[in-house]
């Protein structure tokens, strides 16, 4: 169960034969530990998307204060 808990920390592989090794009642936890690690990457994804673009927001507000006004126009 711990070798499952580090290759999905590290990102590193796991034979999934080695589930099947496993008495009932552990591949049970095994399958919910592999749903909350599913569930948690979903929402870290969603949160480092946010992130980017509420700094993209930032620095386009920023490149518009920082712009010259635009010249009147002519005629």
């Amino acid at each position: 169960m711990s070798r499952l808990v580090l290759a999905l920390e590290s990102e590193g592989d796991f034979a999934i034969a080695d589930l099947y090794q496993l008495d009932s009642e552990r591949f049970k936890l095994a399958l919910e530990i592999l749903d909350e690690w599913r569930l948690d990457r979903h929402y870290a994804s969603k949160s480092k998307l946010f992130d980017v673009s509420m700094q993209l927001a930032v620095l386009d507000s920023k490149a518009e204060d920082a712009a010259p006004a635009p010249a009147p126009k002519k005629g």
